[in-house]
């Protein structure tokens, strides 16, 4: 099984659960600005943070306009200080 994981942060919190998840998977993970190839994944993860009661409107951008074709399933992690953040809508699930 192919496994990515991609994070978006910026405060660095992302990038530390990413960095567990990839350590207990065995595998990696990528800042999505370092442009990661998705293609070819079973389970690819993507990770961001809700700041300000918004998403990492980079992040969005990134996946609203990445090939998810060849990606079979997506398990989406969000992380924020604010409970309110969390209860919203995941805008990742229209990407």
């Amino acid at each position: 099984m192919v496994i990515k994981i991609i994070y978006g942060t910026i405060s660095g919190h992302s990038r530390k659960v990413a960095k567990a998840i990839a350590e207990a998977l065995g595998t990696t993970c990528e800042d999505f600005t370092d442009n990661p190839v998705l293609t070819g994944a079973d389970l690819l993860f993507v990770i961001g943070g809700v700041y300000a009661s918004k998403y990492n409107e980079k992040l969005l951008k990134f996946m609203e306009e990445a090939d998810m074709n060849q990606v079979k399933k997506v398990a989406l992690i969000r992380s924020a200080v604010s409970q309110s953040a969390l209860l919203q809508e995941n805008p990742l699930r229209r990407s």
